[in-house]
């Protein structure tokens, strides 16, 4: 699926928010974990381009989740 790849956009968002002091450390868990619900699906990703738009709006989704957008 495309778990992944989420995971790892959203956790890099979060992390670079916390360590910015943007968000607490206990966000970064909070946000993985919503994003994952709202985007995450066993849909295999078949392309680089279908990779990158599930890793930009992962990021977005993530940002606005800590409000830094």
């Amino acid at each position: 699926g495309n778990a992944a790849c989420i995971l790892n956009a959203a956790n890099e968002v979060a992390v670079e928010a916390f360590l910015k002091s943007h968000c607490r450390f206990t966000d970064i868990a909070n946000c993985v974990e919503q994003v994952l619900e709202k985007m995450a699906n066993s849909v295999e990703l078949q392309s680089l381009d279908e990779i990158l738009d599930t890793d930009i709006r992962a990021r977005c989704l993530a940002m606005e989740l800590l409000k830094l957008s």
